[in-house]
């Protein structure tokens, strides 16, 4: 298999280094910036670099990773699996339901293989949250607190950076980290009845941003209640110990006991209607995770042609549903779904 990675950001690095984990050749890295993609070829020893997808698509690629802003996920996507390339895509899978469609028909048409790398929807306090949750362990869930504090203060502050920028990104806190608790809980608690929401620009300055922290309502139709809470404007948290800047934190009120899972002490908990502690993980690396990394499962899924845990008709989902807590917060209105 041969590889090429479009953006050079931040989260490329995990991409590179999931390939090199899977002795995947990087063939070329591709960033309309020169000095960006020639600084992340030395540091990765990649023999070549490029500066549109069409240049990069000469060194015959057989799947290419995503880490671009928002708004080049469909067309770049489309343009991959039309010319027989395998796709990974960063998530939020594109910023609309629209966007999400033309993928997932260039896939179906093509034939070749979409994925989106929803990270924390194999983060092992989250898989396993999800899988005691299907199994039915602790009876009928009823009220769930999600929440995701980051600190994204400096670049959405920043005028010409893409995050948060509506037009680039989509939206800001809620599609951005935002998607990755609804694709989480969408897998533990299954489809949306209804949703409503209220978000707010309050620290961010730069007038083109959109919302540093939002508030979502989510009704589920097995009749769970959830309530998500996201901010990107969090300079401190009080968790998890030693706070750099993402705090997730999931709790489950269920018919037989309580969960909780996150990035806190313990990572993972689980106490009976008796108060009885039948689960308890101190730390993430010690919750049980049948599944590896999102990256590694899905070159895995690449390999062998299984399918992965979270499919491109899930991410889509989860799109579905932040598409219409942005109208709800904007119209004032629950939006079922």
């Amino acid at each position: 298999m041969k590889a090429i990675v479009i953006g050079s950001g931040v989260i490329s690095s995990a991409h590179i280094e999931a390939y090199r984990k899977k002795g995947i050749e990087i063939a070329s890295i591709v960033d309309p910036v020169r000095e960006a993609r020639e600084k992340a070829a030395e540091t990765w020893g990649i023999p070549h670099t490029a500066a549109t997808l069409e240049e990069a698509l000469a060194y015959h690629p057989d799947v290419a990773s995503l880490c671009t802003p928002n708004y080049l996920h469909a067309p770049h996507a489309v343009a991959l699996l039309e010319a027989g390339v395998d796709v990974i895509s960063e998530k939020p899978m594109a910023r609309t339901v629209r966007e999400c469609d033309a993928m997932i028909e260039a896939a179906e048409r093509t034939g070749k293989r979409l994925f989106v790398a929803h990270s924390q929807r194999l983060y092992p306090p989250h898989q396993h949250l999800i899988d005691v949750m299907r199994a039915g362990t602790l009876g009928k869930p009823v009220m769930v607190i999600s929440t995701f504090i980051g600190d994204e203060y400096r670049r959405m502050n920043d005028p010409a950076n893409w995050k948060g920028d509506f037009e680039h990104s989509g939206g800001g806190v809620l599609i951005d980290n935002g998607s990755h608790m609804i694709n989480m809980l969408l897998g533990a608690f299954g489809p949306v009845e209804s949703v409503e929401s209220i978000g707010t620009r309050a620290l961010i300055q730069p007038e083109h941003k959109a919302e540093d922290t939002s508030v979502v309502n989510l009704k589920f139709r097995n009749r769970t209640v959830a309530s998500l809470t996201v901010t990107f404007v969090a300079r401190a948290c009080s968790f998890p110990k030693g706070y750099c800047g993402c705090a997730i934190r999931t709790e489950v009120v269920a018919e037989k006991g309580f969960v909780t899972a996150g990035n806190g002490t313990p990572a993972f908990q689980i106490v009976d209607n008796e108060g009885n502690t039948l689960e308890r993980y101190e730390k993430e690396n010690e919750v049980p995770a049948p599944r590896p990394n999102v990256l590694a499962h899905i070159l895995d899924c690449i390999r062998d042609g299984s399918e992965p845990f979270v499919t491109m008709y899930d991410a889509r989902e989860t799109v579905r549903v932040i598409e219409a807590a942005y109208r709800s917060a904007r119209e004032g209105v629950r939006v079922s779904l």
